[in-house]
C-alpha cells in the first residue's frame, strides 16, 4: 500500500469523526480536543527527550507544551465561545486542509525549486502557490456560499480570499516549525498513530499556529 493510499484511507476514517465532533460541539468536541492535547503533549515530550546523549532542553520542552495548550485553547474558544463557532472553526480547518491538499498535488505535478530543502525537502514553491490558491478559494467560497461568519460580514470577497492566502502561509510556517524540530532530533515522524500521516503532531502541525492566529483575528474583527 502506497503512502498516498494510506493517507487517503486514514483521512476517510478521521475526517467524518472530526466533523461530527465539530458539528455536535459540547462535550464531544471538548473530548476530541482533550485527546488531541494529550497525544500532542506526549509526542512533543517524547521528541524533545529522545536524544539521550544530551541534557534535556527543558526550555524547549516547556515552550512546546505552552504552544500546544494555546492552540487547543484557541480551538475551544472558536467552537464553544462564539455564536458562529461551528462555521468559524470549520473555516480555519478548511483553509489549512485546502492548503495541504493543493500544495501536495501541485508540488508533485510541477516540482521545481525547493522552499526549505534543509528542513522539509519535499516542499516546493510551486506547492506553496497551489496552497495559496486553494486556501483563497475556500475562504472566498464561504462568502459565495452564504456562510460568512458574522465577524466577517463587512469584509469584501477579495479580503476573504486574501485571508485564505495568508493562512496558507501561516499554516506552512507552522508545518515547517515542527519539521525543523524533527530534523533537530533526527526523527521522521513524531509518532506512528495515524497510518500514512505519522503522529498527531505531524497531522496538526499547521493548525497549531494557524488556529491561535485566527482566534486573534476573530477577536479583533468582533
Amino acid at each position: 500500500m502506497t503512502s498516498l493510499t494510506k493517507r487517503i484511507l486514514s483521512s476517510l476514517v478521521m475526517l467524518p469523526l472530526a466533523l461530527a465532533a465539530l458539528w455536535l460541539g459540547g462535550w464531544l468536541f471538548l473530548a476530541l480536543v482533550v485527546l488531541l492535547t494529550v497525544a500532542s503533549v506526549y509526542e512533543w515530550g517524547k521528541m524533545v527527550l529522545s536524544d539521550k546523549k544530551k541534557a534535556a532542553d527543558f526550555v524547549l520542552l516547556t515552550a512546546g507544551y505552552v504552544y500546544i495548550l494555546l492552540a487547543m485553547s484557541a480551538f475551544l474558544f472558536l467552537r464553544l465561545k462564539n455564536d458562529d463557532g461551528f462555521v468559524l472553526t470549520l473555516m480555519v480547518l478548511a483553509m489549512i486542509w485546502a492548503t495541504d491538499i493543493c500544495a501536495y498535488f501541485t508540488g508533485r505535478a510541477i516540482g521545481g525549486p525547493k522552499m526549505a530543502p534543509k528542513i522539509s525537502p519535499n516542499k516546493t514553491w510551486a506547492g506553496l502557490g497551489g496552497g495559496l490558491v486553494g486556501a483563497a478559494a475556500v475562504a472566498a467560497g464561504f462568502v459565495l456560499g452564504g456562510f460568512t461568519p458574522a465577524v466577517f460580514t463587512e469584509w469584501t470577497l477579495l479580503c476573504m480570499a486574501a485571508l485564505g492566502a495568508a493562512f496558507a502561509v501561516i499554516g506552512q510556517i507552522g508545518d515547517l516549525l515542527i519539521s525543523a524540530l524533527k530534523r533537530k532530533y533526527g526523527i521522521k515522524d513524531t509518532g506512528n498513530l495515524i497510518p500514512g500521516h505519522g503522529g498527531i503532531l505531524d497531522r496538526i502541525d499547521a493548525l497549531l499556529l494557524a488556529v491561535p492566529v485566527f482566534a486573534v483575528i476573530v477577536l479583533a474583527a468582533g
